[in-house]
């Protein structure tokens, strides 16, 4: 887009716009057809992981009541057993009782092959097989023993452990290692006289299944239905790749132009934005190149969070919602403004925008430039022109005045009763002659001002020139100048050669010349200073006010003219007797520094 509204080719038809099919419907489309795919296989699995619960919670269940019909009747055994051993016959050595009750009725119930019987009394445990269970846990209760283990994995056990603590009889399930995975317990007390302890059985969950065929039936149905997802899915793979290879053609065009318009917008030397136009928000940055984001300031990122109009002054910014209508009418639209970087400087900017689409979405596409060196350029150039005009038209009437006075001579020479009056004339017309070689002269030296552009100059160089055409041997010089730019009229040399060459030729005693800076608020002062004599206060008012007719005492109003192009200013404030100090006020905006040395 790079033209006004109506804009057409050479042939007289309005460009056709150029639409780039969007992938959505492409990724709708799979999408769609993976959803289902989804579906279809969902149902299958979802029938295995039901027959899988409902075969494992059969085997639990059932598995659970034997183990529990099995404790109950061993806890019959114990309670007789115990109460012949402790009332019938009076025995008080308990701890052997425990034994010999968990070697007779405890130890010969475990089922399967890593099955466990338990007996534990409400504050310690009695016994327990288990290779798995650790010295320090043995004389501990259940609910100390599993808290200890629970750094281990243990977990889902405290229904067991109130039950046993309580002595209440339960089924239930605990975890006492995670790779061992859930085990199936059945519980129930047994109580003779003052004396409690509960009596378990608990079984791995694996081997249960494994004992009741469950493992094998649910892998049948397992290995069925992902054989057919297998097949469904090669199936899926094919068609997938058979639409891919179709469509790879028109995608690689279309992607070589995204990547090339992409190239474009990235390198682009400038700004370019992406805006939304939508009325909650026009103006919104989507997207932005590198060359706006170096413009501003600011990062790509951070450009993606403003507004346009975060960029501009409040001046500018008024005038947004006048754009943005004239976008949405189709205008493209041109002009000049000025933007707002993040250090807060102002510069002046062109612009140029108009309205993108994107199927039925519509973005501002805008272009930025800054112009702040075309208009210090123009500037410059106005007031060279201005400065070139004044001279003109002084040296002219100099010139002018100059032949009034020799003609006027002539004819009085004419006239003249004496050769004394003669000789007194004739010696009139030569210093009018001179007059006229003096302001030649002096255009001369002024004629090449505004003549190139003012531009960046290193301060530091431009002075080492100017002195390089000087007999500087007799005089030292220092400067703290490494970095700094100022943006002047290509004769900027000449302003420090005229500076310098005061120095040899009024100066006398000066045997040190220096040059360096402070920066301020309004912008950034250079000094020149040397150890010389100094200017008397009754001649520092006229020494930049041009000498008219004069050969000599112009280079500091030139030096003045030199600078004043570009709005630096120049002043002498030395003390007489301790050197002469020139003062050179560069207006902010106009330096920079470029990071080659020192600020």
């Amino acid at each position: 887009m790079n033209g006004n509204k109506g804009e057409r080719d050479n042939a007289g038809n309005k460009p056709a716009k150029t639409h780039y099919p969007s992938r959505n419907n492409e990724k709708i489309q799979y999408i769609l057809i993976i959803i289902t795919f989804i579906l279809l296989i969902a149902t299958p699995v979802f029938f295995i992981i039901n027959i899988n619960q409902v075969i494992t919670d059969t085997a639990i269940s059932s598995y659970q009541t034997n183990e529990l019909e099995i404790v109950r009747e061993a806890s019959r055994g114990i309670q007789e057993y115990v109460y012949v051993q402790t009332e019938v016959l009076g025995r008080k050595d308990i701890s052997n009782i425990e034994l010999e009750v968990f070697k007779k009725y405890v130890a010969p119930i475990h089922l399967l092959k890593s099955g466990n019987a338990w007996m534990y009394a409400p504050d310690h445990v009695v016994f327990d097989q288990s290779a798995d269970l650790p010295v320090e846990f043995r004389g501990r209760s259940m609910a100390e023993i599993f808290a200890l283990q629970s750094k281990n994995g243990a977990s889902h056990y405290e229904d067991m452990t109130f039950d046993v603590t309580n002595a209440r009889e339960g089924v239930g399930y605990y975890v006492w290692l995670p790779e061992k995975g859930r085990e199936i317990a059945a519980w129930t007390p047994v109580k003779v006289g003052n004396y409690t302890w509960t009596i378990g059985l608990s079984t791995p969950l694996t081997e249960i299944l494994d004992a009741n065929n469950a493992s094998s039936q649910v892998a049948q149905f397992r290995d069925i239905i992902l054989f057919g997802i297998i097949i469904a899915l090669i199936l899926l793979t094919i068609w997938i790749g058979t639409d891919r290879r179709r469509r790879e053609a028109e995608e690689a065009l279309q992607e070589g132009e995204r990547k090339y318009r992409r190239a474009l917008f990235d390198r682009s030397g400038d700004s370019i934005y992406l805006l939304g136009l939508d009325d909650a928000n026009p103006g919104k940055i989507i997207d932005a190149n590198r060359a706006a984001a170096e413009m501003h300031g600011y990062s790509i990122e951070e450009l993606q969070t403003l507004n346009v109009t975060d960029l501009e002054t409040p001046e500018s910014a008024k005038e947004a919602p006048e754009r943005f209508r004239r976008i949405k009418k189709g205008e493209w639209i041109l002009g000049e403004t000025t933007h707002r970087k993040k250090d807060g400087t102002v510069f002046p900017v062109e612009y140029s925008g108009g309205l993108l689409e994107f199927g039925t979405d519509q973005y501002v596409l805008a272009i930025d430039r800054d112009i702040s060196e075309r208009k210090r350029a123009s500037d410059a150039l106005k007031q060279a022109t201005k400065k070139l005009s004044l001279l003109n038209y002084i040296t002219f009437n100099d010139i002018q005045n100059a032949i009034h006075t020799i003609d006027g001579y002539l004819e009085l020479g004419k006239t003249s009763s004496t050769e004394k009056e003669r000789e007194d004339y004739r010696e009139r017309q030569v210093e009018a002659v001179q007059t006229i070689t003096r302001s030649l002269n002096f255009a001369k030296s002024y004629q090449d001002l505004g003549i190139k552009p003012p531009a960046w100059q290193d301060v530091n160089q431009s002075f080492l020139y100017a002195i390089s055409h000087l007999d500087f041997l007799s005089v030292r010089h220092t400067t703290s100048l490494s970095g700094l730019e100022i943006f002047a009229d290509p004769l900027l040399e000449t302003v420090f050669l005229n500076l310098s060459d005061n120095v040899l030729k009024h100066g006398k005693t000066a045997t040190q010349v220096s040059m360096s800076y402070t920066e301020t608020p309004s912008g950034l002062t250079l000094v020149f200073r040397d150890n010389g004599v100094g200017i008397p206060h009754e001649l520092k008012k006229g020494i930049f006010i041009r000498k008219l007719g004069s050969q000599k005492g112009n280079g500091l109003y030139l030096a003045r003219e030199i600078l004043s192009i570009t709005g630096i200013t120049i002043t002498e404030n030395g003390t007489p007797g301790e050197g002469a100090r020139f003062e050179i006020v560069v207006p902010k905006g106009e330096y920079r520094f470029t990071g080659t040395g020192e600020k």
